[in-house]
């Protein structure tokens, strides 16, 4: 990912061990380690979140929040059948965290989703 591109949502995992950050323009989330002395961010890695341009895929992901727990991430963006540059429908990708290197695994598919504008949460059945 290239830093500034397409930045638009950030989460913290509540240790204050790690940072994310999903990126609309790479389709991808970047992990990083935070030094709690320094405050300095180091890159550990970036997984992409499928999406294509000519196929279909979750696409622009624009906002991201690590749970509670800090065992999973979630990032609201989009899907489409005609990729991501063609007409879309909000999504829910979710992943898993690694708790030993901050890296982030594609869990299976929310089937059940319900994201209240009003409220300050969503649901989500795996």
């Amino acid at each position: 990912m290239c830093p500034g591109a397409g930045q638009q949502g950030i989460s913290m995992d509540p240790q204050g061990n790690y940072v994310y950050v999903a990126d609309v323009e790479a389709n991808g989330i970047s992990y990083f380690k935070l030094n709690s002395s320094t405050g300095a961010l180091t890159l550990e890695g970036e997984t992409n979140t499928g999406g294509q341009a000519d196929g279909g895929g979750f696409c622009a992901s624009d906002v991201i929040k690590v749970d509670p727990s800090g065992s999973f991430v979630y990032a609201l963006g989009t899907t489409s059948p005609e990729g991501c540059t063609g007409s879309s429908s909000p999504a829910i990708a979710d992943y898993s965290i690694d708790n030993s290197n901050g890296s982030v695994i594609p869990g299976p598919p929310a089937e059940n989703t319900a994201i209240v504008p009003s409220q300050d949460w969503i649901a989500v059945t795996p």
